[in-house]
């Protein structure tokens, strides 16, 4: 498939950020005004930009090592609205998907560049983190998926078993799960074999999410709580599903607690090695809760990157940190009306982002904290 370059640089200072306190000591947060709803935010593999996908087609840049500046950048790159976006960890930029069924590799002076087109509705993207082999990108859609190396050559993958819901890189990138209607879908990325290992499940799956080593894959289950598979010595087994419905899942930084949203909370299931404070007085399977306030609903989840930390947003516009070590949490943005619809971490877990269903992206700046801690 050819690559080409689409609209141009970004529109340099578009916005300016709003300072304002956050509501936790040392915390300092910037917001702006865009206009449209924030369908997905994300950081690149650098920590350098922060990304922001908008309703209107648009995706707006904020360079966070000039953070003091507050500016924002903008460039429409879809028709109609941004619907999937993500760091490209292959190259350093942003993967972007629309409703037009173009997928877009995304520098972080706003360059674009087609990866893929007239794709049909396109459900999910990932990339394998560096250094991986091969530099691999995947685009899902239908039944298929695009396998883009870093010579931009193509592998189609089919699905065993219909649409596929969502798909997960392992972070060796060598293995590539996707979800659908009857289970899972686990391929090989080493050898040329394009059957899928099929591992069935009543019900059908949704979301994936890898642990940071790679050694456990978890996904969410129509008809129950999440499921667990292990990777030891090359083989996949499947562990007890675990009890409560979620909407969105992720781990913490050392891989030994589940995050997921529920209705009215954040459940978090400590597995085999956990040790301290809470996660002692959990079975396992019955979850711990963090982030429960009466009448709000979580909307959003992010886990940080190096600490066993999760922030989590609701529809009232509140943003929570978690301490998944000792089940604590504290309010570090109070309810404003605006549904938290994204949130994401820079790899160094120095900001956290956000934005919302009013048309309002936010980065909230934790430097001064970490570099004490450093220190």
């Amino acid at each position: 498939m050819a690559i080409g370059q689409t609209n141009g640089a970004a529109h340099a200072a578009l916005a300016l950020g709003f300072p304002q306190p956050a509501n936790a000591p040392g915390v300092r947060l910037n917001r702006w005004t865009v206009a449209a709803p924030v369908a997905a935010c994300a950081v690149s593999r650098d920590g350098a930009h922060a990304a922001f996908a908008l309703g209107d087609g648009s995706v707006r840049l904020v360079p966070l090592r000039q953070f003091e500046a507050r500016k924002m950048s903008a460039a429409v790159l879809h028709q109609g609205s941004v619907t999937l976006l993500g760091p490209d960890r292959t190259t350093g930029g942003f993967l972007s998907a629309g409703d037009d069924s173009r997928v877009l590799a995304v520098d972080s002076d706003g360059f674009a560049a087609e990866l893929a087109d007239h794709c049909g509705p396109i459900t999910a993207l990932d990339s394998a983190p560096a250094p991986a082999p091969k530099g691999l990108r995947a685009v899902a859609h239908g039944g298929k998926i695009l396998l883009f190396d870093h010579h931009r050559r193509v592998r189609v993958l089919c699905s065993p078993a219909g649409a596929i819901i969502d798909i997960a890189l392992s972070p060796d990138g060598r293995l590539l799960a996707a979800s659908h209607d009857r289970g899972l879908a686990l391929w090989g990325l080493d050898d040329n074999d394009s059957a899928p290992k099929a591992f069935a499940y009543r019900g059908g799956l949704l979301g994936l999410a890898w642990c940071a080593g790679g050694g456990r894959l978890a996904a969410i289950s129509r008809a129950r709580g999440p499921v667990c598979w292990s990777r030891r010595n090359g083989t996949i087994r499947t562990r007890t599903p675990c009890l409560g419905a979620v909407r969105d899942l992720a781990w913490s930084a050392d891989g030994a607690v589940l995050v997921g949203t529920g209705d009215d909370a954040i459940l978090c299931w400590p597995t085999a090695g956990a040790s301290n404070g809470a996660r002692r007085s959990s079975s396992g399977r019955v979850p711990f809760q963090l982030a429960h306030r009466p009448g709000a609903v979580p909307t959003a989840l992010a886990c940080h990157p190096r600490h066993n930390l999760m922030a989590a947003g609701c529809d009232d516009g509140c943003v929570m940190l978690g301490d998944l070590d000792h089940a604590r949490d504290l309010v570090i943005k109070h309810a404003d009306g605006g549904a938290i619809t994204a949130l994401a971490w820079s790899p160094d877990g120095d900001f956290l982002i956000a934005g919302n269903d009013l048309g309002e992206a936010l980065v909230l700046d934790f430097t001064s904290l970490t570099k004490c801690k450093r220190a």
